[in-house]
């Protein structure tokens, strides 16, 4: 299995290769139940693509 951040650097990677404007965000602060911790990051591209 591989690591979470690496995938969505490596997506960030290939849509900044393919000319797309691309994103990364961090989680820097959560509360109640919370899918991903504090410092998890994820990528979001202009074609509307989420990781």
């Amino acid at each position: 299995m591989e690591n979470l951040d690496l995938t969505v650097l490596r997506a960030l990677r290939d849509w900044r290769s393919a000319g797309h404007h691309a994103l990364m965000a961090t989680v820097v602060r959560t509360w109640g139940s919370s899918p991903r911790p504090v410092g998890s990051i994820m990528g979001l591209c202009d074609s509307g693509a989420v990781v």
